[in-house]
């Protein structure tokens, strides 16, 4: 089995190509599974700050007396308000803000004519609504609920929860290194898989599946280089058209089964008999060529009897009786011949060779 290997350049530049080619055909998808997971990871933040807002809203609702209480001394003379109330609540907020994970949960009325006071934030119990106010400018998801008043429905203020720029952020940067792996992983795989399909295939363009030797297409390519080669190096080298006697009397008599079986022997004894560097190809239903390196008309000659006399010896397991004889026409490269000249040599030479009875060598 012959596998022309390409040169480590070509294949390096071809897998980065593969990997420029997939990153791009990914690029795309990538920026909108990140764009649509920040739209997402936004949208439940902000759910969830409204969710922590509307209930912190409802339980000082249910007791809006002691908190309309708290307002008023805190307009009047905050010095003089409840402060087991103030603690009680300011507990509260604390112990939800740490169990729902937001960032931040204040309370805030309004005064008229005036920016609205922070009455109790669960972050800085002690801090200054200016201090709070500063210290939230980032806030980048956040959710407002009104403080309605249970029994006249007023408005008693204002719950604020939410997140800053820096836990969001942290949440979609965790994002993007996790799509920044899979872009990778993805990438790597599918390079790898369309480089080895394409190896794959240059091997199925190379190698015919029945027999295993070169296929024709490989052939005449080889044979084109190495005419190219000989012109500038003087080498002489040979070809061998080898074709099977009476092969459709073979099918008709024992069936295309044993058929294939006989062309798998014949191929088998071409190769063994053959050189490594030597080119053995299947390049028809019955055919097969040989193009012998570096070798003298004499020793093509030699080398077709060797495999005439081996293929003859041989036999088929199971079919004791067959015999298999071939044809061999034997052509020599000269000076200014041409890769199809040379092959129309070899091909009137298997002719002969049939003409003259069959299981015959002729040059």
């Amino acid at each position: 089995m012959l596998f022309h290997k390409p040169r480590s350049c070509h294949s390096m530049f071809l897998i980065l190509l593969i990997v420029l080619l997939v990153s791009l055909f990914l690029l795309v998808p990538a920026q909108t599974l990140y764009n649509t997971y920040t739209h997402t990871i936004t949208e439940e933040m902000q759910n969830h700050a409204h969710s922590i807002a509307y209930t912190t809203a409802l339980l000082i609702a249910m007791d809006s007396d002691s908190y309309k209480n708290l307002v008023r001394i805190a307009q009047q003379d905050p010095t003089a308000m409840d402060q087991h109330y103030a603690e009680k609540m300011q507990g509260l907020l604390s112990r939800l803000q740490q169990e729902t994970g937001v960032d931040f949960l204040y309370i805030e009325y309004d005064i008229e004519g005036a920016s609205p006071i922070i009455l109790l934030n669960g972050d800085v119990p002690n801090a200054t609504a200016c201090q709070i106010k500063t210290g939230l400018e980032a806030e980048r998801v956040c959710a407002h609920c009104p403080i309605i008043g249970i029994q006249d429905g007023s408005s008693l203020g204002m719950v604020t929860a939410g997140f800053l720029n820096e836990t969001l952020d942290k949440q979609l940067q965790n994002m993007f290194c996790l799509i920044l792996l899979m872009f990778f992983l993805i990438n790597v795989l599918a390079s790898l898989t369309i480089f080895i399909l394409l190896r794959l295939r240059n091997t199925s363009l190379q190698i015919e599946y029945l027999t295993q030797l070169s296929s024709k297409q490989y052939f005449e390519k080889q044979l084109g280089k190495i005419v190219e080669s000989a012109r500038k190096s003087k080498n002489p080298f040979s070809l061998l058209l080898i074709d099977i006697d009476g092969f459709k009397s073979i099918n008709d008599t024992y069936g295309h089964l044993e058929g294939d079986r006989v062309l798998q022997s014949v191929a088998s004894t071409i190769r063994a008999q053959t050189a490594g560097p030597d080119i053995c190809a299947r390049i028809g239903g019955d055919e097969f060529s040989v193009i012998l390196k570096k070798t003298s008309l004499q020793q093509a000659l030699t080398t077709a009897q060797a495999v005439q006399n081996a293929i003859q010896d041989s036999s088929i397991e199971g079919n004791a009786d067959m015999t298999i004889t071939v044809s061999i026409g034997v052509a020599q490269w000269e000076e200014g011949t041409s890769a199809d000249e040379l092959v129309e040599q070899a091909d009137r030479a298997l002719y002969k060779a049939k003409l003259r009875g069959k299981n015959k060598v002729v040059h």
